[in-house]
């Protein structure tokens, strides 16, 4: 009866042991909504959105134009541990997306990102349509 009673501790010990093991981080998406663009209708209308996906090992930025207004639209980036930045431009117009995958960002890295209108020819961004950062852990 004792090495029952012990097999059973030592049982109940090990599952709970597994079942407050750490978790994988949990994958993150975010999305941000840039300001309103003068659109051919005449009227002001959201210019697009970014998403920063984190499904696990390889990140995923989307870049999506949302108003004919002539604008390109360009998601930046920035590691927040190291203060590099990125872009990544959407010059192809409203209908389609621009995707750019980032698999060297390490485990636990702390991101942020936003979305503007901008000139896709000259690589000029139009801060007064950017939204607000939005951070995440890569």
């Amino acid at each position: 009866m004792r090495l029952t009673a012990r097999v059973a501790t030592v049982l109940s010990l090990a599952a709970a042991a597994v079942a407050t093991a750490a978790a994988p981080a949990a994958a993150e998406q975010r999305t941000a909504y840039c300001g309103d663009t003068y659109g051919p209708d005449k009227g002001w209308h959201q210019c697009g959105i970014a998403t920063f996906d984190d499904p696990g090992n390889i990140e995923k930025i989307t870049v999506m134009d949302q108003n004919r207004d002539g604008h390109s639209v360009v998601a930046v980036w920035q590691n927040q541990s190291t203060g590099a930045y990125s872009n990544v431009w959407h010059v192809d117009g409203v209908g389609n997306s621009t995707v750019e995958y980032v698999d060297y960002l390490a485990e636990g890295t702390p991101v942020r990102f936003k979305v503007c209108a901008g000139e896709g020819g000259s690589l000029q961004i139009l801060s007064s349509t950017c939204s607000q950062w939005i951070s995440l852990t890569a």
